[in-house]
């Protein structure tokens, strides 16, 4: 059993923009992050049931 896994690819909205971005789901729903390319980093994060944090801006260029 893989400790994460890509659940989709899906655009995003944050602060810092719209990312199209994978959904990577933790073991036993624990939650899951969002990973964008674009921004070169993770852009959402959701910890169940009460922490969540989102990219406010980025400075990064391809």
């Amino acid at each position: 059993m893989p400790v994460f896994a890509v659940a989709s690819f899906e655009n995003i909205t944050v602060e810092a923009g719209t990312y199209q971005s994978y959904n990577i789901i933790f073991p036993f729903e624990m939650g899951c992050i969002y990973y964008a390319p674009e921004a070169g980093s993770m852009v959402k994060l959701i910890l169940n049931p009460i922490t969540k944090m989102e990219l406010i801006e980025t400075t990064f260029s391809k």
